[in-house]
């Protein structure tokens, strides 16, 4: 779509480029396409934009998030709660952790805050990475040991920056955390309640109707985690990992779907998108949101411990900190090992359950035939007609997995 005459888009981005790059910009032309397919987000409204100057052939590669005009899901997912956290994630807090992380893994921001079109209108502008080849991944399909390997490389680094911040600056550190940190989801809050128990009442209907007897021993543990069980064991254990030195600035929404990846020469390059959920608290519950909504189970069950033991090894090596604050480091070294996470990830294996139910419905839908999400309440959105075989297999598997773990 060509919005070449829309004189009120052109100078909002006029406005937008002449800030970022520090002098006057004129554009001629703008275009907008969409830059998801369906079934890939349903929290904001995200656009690929190219605009192109008005002199010269310079032109800008963008991507353009704004709120989704359905009022009813932005109640039912928090979604204007959300999107301010992003606004906040690329205005104050990214800036503070590129200081500390050996490469930049977060596209550039051009832009974050109110529109210049509507003032009741927030927008977020971003570098449009697909323009250098940067790719998501299939969700269903899941990562390969390769990409795995990377993300947890980088993960270590991206975490291990606010460890390195504590001892450099814990005053911005904690600024941080009070001022720009909102926990969404893990709020004890009824709304993210129920997605869990839709989530649970789903998978129980599933193996119900698959085979009772067969399933019988998964389908009473997930009844004894209804009635929003799980869902508080879920939230305490985000709640109660919130120590001095043991929590870091964790994505929070940490899958497939969030990461873009870029094959170089001898690299693979990796991106993070999405900064709506960042939370402090433990590293272990990015990793186990990871491991249990993007890696393949065989994957899992196979190389576990080489996944933990390349993302301590990167964790530690990212860290960086002044002469004064040797002692703090030593003490944190001495505690964090690779066994005292192993052994966290595992007692912590419940939070993995409870996001593989939320997140497997939308990893396995058809594309065409997705859920009205445009409900009053998430008790009201219709999963089961939606379901796919792909649905049942990877529930199992993965029940079948974490049984003697929870």
């Amino acid at each position: 779509m060509t919005l070449q005459n829309n004189n009120h888009i052109l100078n909002a981005f006029q406005h937008i480029l002449s800030k970022y790059e520090g002098k006057s910009i004129k554009l001629k032309q703008i275009k907008v396409n969409a830059a998801c397919k369906p079934g890939d987000n349903f929290m904001s409204d995200i656009k690929k934009v190219t605009v192109f100057s008005k002199f010269g052939n310079k032109r800008w590669h963008l991507i353009m998030k704004k709120q989704i005009p359905n009022k009813t899901r932005r109640k039912l997912f928090g979604c204007d709660k959300a999107f301010l956290n992003e606004i906040g994630a690329y205005n104050y807090i990214v800036p503070e952790l590129q200081k500390y992380l050996v490469e930049c893994y977060i596209p550039k921001s051009i832009y974050a805050g109110p529109s210049y079109l509507n003032k009741n209108e927030d927008w977020i502008v971003l570098e449009n990475l697909t323009v250098n080849t940067f790719k998501m991944m299939s969700k269903l399909r899941g990562l390969n040991y390769l990409q795995i390997i990377n993300v947890m490389k980088m993960l270590g680094n991206f975490h291990a920056a606010s460890i390195s911040m504590k001892l450099s600056d814990s005053k911005t550190f904690y600024l941080i955390e009070k001022s720009y940190l909102t926990e969404l989801l893990f709020d004890g809050s009824e709304k993210n309640g129920e997605i869990i128990e839709k989530s649970i009442q789903t998978a129980i209907t599933t193996l119900t109707d698959d085979n009772f007897e067969s399933n019988r021993n998964a389908i009473l543990t997930l009844r004894n985690l209804s009635n929003g069980k799980l869902y508080q064991k879920m939230c305490n254990l985000i709640n109660n990992s919130k120590g001095f030195m043991s929590s870091v600035i964790c994505h929070g929404d940490l899958w497939v779907n969030n990461i873009l990846f870029k094959n170089g020469k001898n690299s693979l390059e990796v991106k993070l998108v999405d900064l709506q959920t960042l939370r402090c608290c433990s590293p272990v519950f990015d990793l186990l949101y990871f491991m249990f909504s993007s890696v393949p189970i065989n994957l899992h069950k196979k190389h576990l411990n080489e996944f933990l033991q390349i993302y301590h090894e990167s964790f530690l090596a990212s860290i960086t900190f002044n002469q004064a604050a040797v002692t703090e480091y030593e003490d944190f070294k001495m505690n964090f090992t690779l066994e005292s996470l192993k052994r966290e990830y595992e007692k912590s294996g419940i939070f993995g359950l409870g996001i593989a139910l939320w997140l497997l419905p939308m990893i396995t839908f058809d594309p065409n035939f997705l859920p009205n999400l445009n409900c009053k309440s998430f008790g009201k959105v219709s999963l089961k007609s939606q379901l796919t075989s792909e649905y049942k297999i990877k529930l199992i598997e993965i029940l079948d997995y974490l049984m003697d773990k929870i």
